[in-house]
């Protein structure tokens, strides 16, 4: 029973990386949206998507903490 826990505490930390590093990528697109929308637009536009990337960003590196935990070696 302990390595089936193991096994799926393994799982998840692989599902949680996962997660944090498509959600960074994300938050990459998002931002490099907003830059454009500053250059094309102005600040209006800019922040409407700024805002978003780093809240993206910020919920990916959660993920990424989350998935760190314990190595055993």
């Amino acid at each position: 029973m302990s390595s089936y826990r193991e096994f799926l505490i393994l799982r998840y930390k692989a599902i949680f990386r996962n997660v944090g590093n498509i959600t960074i990528g994300l938050s990459l697109l998002i931002l490099a949206i907003s830059f454009f929308a500053l250059i094309n637009d102005g600040n209006k536009l800019f922040f409407s998507f700024f805002i978003p990337a780093i809240l993206t960003f910020l919920t990916g590196l959660f993920f990424r903490i989350i998935s760190r935990g314990e190595r055993k070696n």
